[in-house]
Formats: C-alpha cells, structure tokens, sequence
C-alpha cells in the first residue's frame, strides 16, 4: 500500500509539473483551432489543468471538438449523494465546460447513469453512444534520481499496468474510448 501511495504521489507531481493550466488554454490556444462536430468527454482528475489526452489529441490532430467537457468524478463518504447536489456545471467558453459529478459509495459509476443524471437534472445533454471519451494512459518509468528504491518503481509500474481501466471502472462503451498514452519518469 505504501508503494502504490508513494507512486500514485509521485506520478502526480510529475502531471502537474508538465501540465497546463485550464485557465491559460482556454484563453490561448481555443480560439485558433479548427473545431469538429460532436462531443469529446475528457476525463480528469484535475479539472483545474488541462487533461494530458487533450494536449496529445491537440498536438496530433490538430482540432477540438465543437462541444468539450472536462468530467470529474468526485468520490463522497456517504452511501449515496442527492440529486440536486450530484454535479456542478461551468460553462467555460467557446463550447468548453467544466463538469464535476458527486458519487457516493454507492452511486452508479457507469456514464450511461452519468450521463441521465446529468441530463435529468441540468439539462446537460452526453450522449454514451455518440461521444468520443479521452482517457489519458499513463507508463511509469522507473529512473529519476529522488523517487522510490528502483525496484518500488518497476513494481509500482506493474501495480499501474494491473489496474483497472478507466473507461471500465465508468463502463463507457469500448468503441467510443480514445486512450492517449503519456509515458512519466518517476
């Protein structure tokens, strides 16, 4: 447990060292970019940094999607969390929206649900079988001096590769997950 807390910190330095803030993007770089029809949902942990996924999809493809949203699920310590307290909506600009869902332990993770919560309550309209999902995939790679004792880091890295996927853990469909993969030097 200890090593996976240590690796889990130490990743998350790292993202955060070479992130961007959502705050700079959206002011800089969504106005130039040739914008696509539909939806791209990308998951985040971070909503205030722009997810790695968007950057490489950005970097790639060299277009946005006509309507983006930031999602983050954010876990509750209480069975189940009231409707009218289950997500927050920020309309960003240009098409781009910050959306935060509240889960209990016992609420449903699956984006179908989600996506019915949202539209019920907020009239927030996601379509599971018409949106792209953006889902950043992280290598770890054991190297950088001030870490972990380098056999904590292989190990952590074969932790990282064992566990469950995003996109299973909220049950997106299969043909609508874009995985962009980011490799860190922990």
């Amino acid at each position: 447990m200890q090593t996976w807390h240590q690796g889990r910190s130490l990743v998350h330095a790292r993202l955060v060292q070479e992130s961007m803030g959502l705050d700079r993007f959206l002011a800089s770089a969504v106005a130039d970019v040739p914008r696509v029809p539909g939806v791209a949902v990308f998951l985040t942990a971070r909503p205030q940094q722009v997810p790695h996924a968007l950057l490489h999809n950005l970097k790639h493809n060299r277009v946005l999607h006509e309507r983006v949203v930031f999602l983050t699920a954010v876990p509750r310590d209480v069975p189940h969390v009231d409707a009218e307290d289950s997500a927050e909506i920020r309309d960003l600009t240009a098409g781009c929206y910050s959306v935060k869902v509240y889960l209990g332990f016992k609420d449903s993770y699956d984006i179908a649900d989600i996506a019915r919560t949202l539209d019920r309550q907020f009239e927030f309209k996601i379509e599971p079988s018409e949106t792209s999902f953006f889902l950043s995939r992280e290598t770890v790679l054991a190297g950088r001096p001030g870490g972990m004792a380098d056999w904590r880091e292989r190990f952590f890295g074969w932790m990282m590769r064992s566990a469950q996927p995003a996109s299973d853990f909220f049950r997106i469909p299969s043909n609508r997950v874009i995985e962009i993969g980011t490799q860190i030097v922990i």
